[in-house]
């Protein structure tokens, strides 16, 4: 399965993939693996389970909703599986608000974003 609307592929874990999240939030929920690539393949993370548990932590402190994060393997490598469902409510991040579209995430601003707000308030 390709990136799509709601499936993203990172090798490893940093602050942009909270703006991701976010996106699948405000858009129709989704999944993002960590320690996968593009093409699928296994790079696998260092300490997953801490990791995992560090993510869920972070998701919960930075976006206030809590996502389903666990530990996979494949291929002898560990790699993260987080799942996010759409919210009710808009969700930011770090103040900004951001929206999963195709394979893009959307920085909303101007009135897409008031549209937005208007639609989810």
């Amino acid at each position: 399965m390709s990136e799509s609307q709601n499936t993203e592929y990172r090798e490893s874990w940093d602050d942009a993939c909270l703006r991701w999240l976010c996106g699948f939030a405000n858009a129709r929920g989704g999944v993002m693996y960590i320690g996968l690539d593009d093409s699928h393949g296994v790079t696998g993370v260092n300490r997953a389970q801490n990791l995992a548990e560090e993510i869920a932590a972070t998701i919960l402190n930075e976006l206030g909703i809590a996502a389903d994060v666990k530990v996979r393997t494949r291929e002898g490598l560990e790699y993260i599986e987080i799942r996010v469902n759409p919210s009710s409510n808009p969700i930011s991040c770090q103040g900004e608000y951001y929206f999963r579209s195709g394979r893009a995430n959307i920085l909303l601003s101007g009135i897409a974003l008031s549209e937005f707000i208007m639609r989810k308030t």
